[in-house]
């Protein structure tokens, strides 16, 4: 009974970690991409 519910939260834990390492992944792509645009429009001109 103790053991299936440590093994549950772990999976709960687990994806926790999951969901905030792909919403930092996401936030990292757009701050790159929105840096990339600024910097193609800096140096277009």
């Amino acid at each position: 009974m103790f053991r299936m519910f440590l093994q549950r939260s772990e999976i709960v834990s687990m994806s926790r970690q999951r969901i905030i390492c792909n919403f930092i992944n996401r936030n990292i792509i757009n701050e790159t991409g929105i840096y990339h645009e600024r910097w193609l429009t800096l140096h277009s001109e």
